[in-house]
């Protein structure tokens, strides 16, 4: 008897060094896929994705810089970017993320192409040493080429941007700042004034409202591209607010299904014959006619539309995290993503935020 219970306490122990190794081994395989996501995309937050950059320097002065540098398309740069490596480029844009890496090293993607009314797009990836850039900065840089920057997304979607390494960035005018066009987008309410495009130059006022044609992203027949940031004044009853909204990102189908199962074991899979489609949404909150209030954002303020012309029903599956909830009062900013299902078949979806009761007006982009 006692043999026996020697046997089987020694079985136990085996079973439980067994277990142990397996969990060990489930770690740090979950562990190296946590660094390698890191290190593939230089757009999160972790500075270790980054730290590793050697940024090239120069011994000519900025004078002397300004002098070779040459004035290309952006097109013409992402296209035959082989062509230029090597070269002293100059561009003017707008920082639209940036992360500080160890000493004064930053990492900068910058808007470089100015769209009608005042809204840049078109984006390259910059390696920077010097003064701290934050986003939003209107800048100019004179730096050579380095290539194509490949990286993954947060959510593993592959994108290719040309690199540059900075050797000087200058703060632009101010004044470069402004919008010269944007619109009045009324909050979803029976008592909310009817939307009309407006054309501003300083703070819009009651008085300066005037007719003016149709702008990209204010219409479904003209829906702003990814990477295209809107800018609204929204009027309701508790507040009157200018917001920025950037589309940054969009996973759709198998890839999306699989996030959103890792998000939260109870998803379900999207119904028959629809799948999931994921859109990364930047919101910040511009300018607050009442300091101490705060903007209310949700994701259930967007809507996907099919290409047809339908709404698509809202989605209540929990996606990942960060999700597109958040306060915001006046100068902050929330990046978030929102979950729909759309059918299979549709090509060309469309998101829609905050339109009017009856489906008028509203901020619409491309999921395509």
């Amino acid at each position: 008897m006692n043999k026996f219970s020697k046997g089987i306490g020694l079985i136990g122990g085996i079973l439980i060094v067994f277990v142990g190794c397996i969990i060990a081994v489930i770690a740090i395989s979950r562990f190296s896929k946590s660094v390698g996501s890191i290190i593939e995309s230089p757009f999160q937050t972790s500075t270790s994705s980054v730290s590793s950059y050697s940024i090239k320097k120069t011994s000519l002065s900025l004078e002397e810089v300004k002098k070779v540098a040459v004035e290309l398309s952006y097109d013409e740069l992402l296209r035959n970017n082989e062509n230029y490596i090597g070269k002293i480029v100059h561009y003017k844009g707008e920082v639209n993320q940036a992360i500080e890496g160890s000493g004064n090293n930053y990492y900068l993607r910058i808007y470089v192409t100015k769209g009608e009314y005042g809204l840049w797009n078109d984006d390259v990836f910059v390696n920077y040493q010097g003064k701290r850039i934050l986003e939003n900065d209107i800048i100019d840089i004179w730096g050579e080429v380095r290539g194509i920057k490949n990286y993954t997304t947060v959510l593993g979607a592959s994108r290719s941007i040309p690199e540059i390494d900075a050797f000087y960035i200058e703060m632009a005018d101010s004044t470069n700042k402004k919008i010269k066009e944007t619109s009045v987008l009324p909050e979803t309410s029976l008592e909310s004034p009817p939307q009309k495009p407006v054309s501003i130059e300083t703070p819009i006022t009651n008085e300066e409202i005037k007719e003016t044609p149709t702008l990209l992203g204010f219409s479904r027949q003209k829906p702003a591209s990814i990477g295209t940031p809107i800018i609204v004044e929204i009027n309701n009853l508790f507040d009157d607010v200018k917001v920025k909204i950037t589309l940054l990102d969009i996973v759709r189908g198998i890839e999306a299904w699989n996030i959103i199962k890792e998000a939260n074991m109870f998803n379900d899979p999207a119904k028959t014959n629809y799948e999931y489609i994921l859109t990364k949404v930047k919101f910040k909150n511009l300018e607050s006619q009442k300091k101490d209030s705060a903007y209310s954002l949700s994701t259930y303020s967007f809507t996907a539309v099919s290409s047809d012309g339908k709404d698509y029903d809202k989605d209540y599956a929990l996606g990942p995290e960060p999700r597109l909830n958040a306060n915001l009062y006046e100068g902050a900013s929330h990046t978030g993503w929102v979950v729909f299902q759309i059918a299979k078949d549709d090509t060309q979806p469309l998101m829609t935020f905050n339109r009017d009761y009856n489906g008028t007006g509203g901020v619409w982009f491309k999921l395509y």
